[in-house]
């Protein structure tokens, strides 16, 4: 099971091994704040340098004039992949 599979699910996703955007994401395990069936417009992982991996959990704002619309950080945390460690808020 890859590593958003064990966050949330998704109806569909983009991007590339260092930045991956996943739409329609719902939280399967409790995440900061934020319990087990929070839904976000999209979830973002990337993978910086050193391995740092973050998840950004975000949401569209409300569109302008002009039909552009924000997008809203509700969460952002670093994740770590060994055993025993938790999703932390950064």
């Amino acid at each position: 099971m890859s590593l958003e599979q064990e966050l949330f699910t998704w109806s569909g996703w983009d991007g590339d091994p260092e930045c991956m955007i996943f739409y329609d994401a719902t939280l399967i395990v409790p995440i900061g704040k934020f319990p087990v069936g929070t839904k976000f417009d999209w979830a973002i992982i990337s993978v910086g340098k050193d391995d740092d991996t973050v998840l950004q959990l975000n949401d569209k704002g409300e569109e302008d004039e002009q039909g552009c619309a924000p997008n809203i950080v509700r969460g952002e945390y670093k994740l770590h992949y060994r055993i025993g460690e938790t999703v932390t808020e950064n």
